[in-house]
């Protein structure tokens, strides 16, 4: 009697655990590690909260793929990176300059002149604080997808916009 009632608390906590999963994958599920929210797809496969935050929030204008360089809504993410990632700069100050812009863009806050002339000055949105940190800890710490040419556009173009003072850092 007690391994049949063995056997059915676990078949039982099996099936419940099953059940769950598939019931908490059609949500949204996020871990802390390392000091970063992970989000968990319904897929089950972990990434980082930013990265999907960014893809959902930003890439509607902001992708690197998928539009050539005439048909582009506004700059790709990695060009936003790289003007705002100065040489030792501190993470929270990266996201506190991201964070200063994109609550209430301005042109007198623009850092990248070039894409204000081409694109016009991004529109105001409602984005969470939260959220915007979240991919500057992304954009921060990890590399960006680049559309095409994008490594000879900068070092061609944008050595002599800024002065060279911090355009010719490595890309990470």
């Amino acid at each position: 009697m007690k391994g049949v009632l063995s056997y059915g608390l676990v078949l039982f906590t099996g099936i419940l655990l099953v059940h769950l999963g598939f019931r908490e994958s059609q949500e949204e599920i996020y871990l802390h590690l390392d000091g970063a929210r992970v989000y968990i797809s319904p897929l089950d496969s972990l990434e980082h909260e930013g990265k999907h935050l960014m893809e959902t929030q930003c890439y509607t204008c902001h992708h690197a793929k998928g539009m050539d360089h005439d048909t582009r809504l506004g700059p790709p993410m990695v060009a936003v990176k790289m003007h705002y990632l100065e040489p030792e700069i501190p993470e929270a100050k990266f996201a506190d300059k991201i964070w200063n812009f994109v609550k209430a863009p301005d042109s007198s806050k623009v850092r990248m002149k070039g894409a204000l002339r081409r694109f016009g000055l991004m529109p105001d949105q409602s984005f969470e604080e939260e959220d915007i940190r979240a991919i500057a800890n992304y954009l921060y710490n990890f590399e960006i997808e680049e559309p095409s040419g994008f490594r000879k556009h900068w070092k061609e173009r944008g050595m002599h916009r800024g002065g060279g003072k911090h355009l010719d850092r490595e890309f990470r």
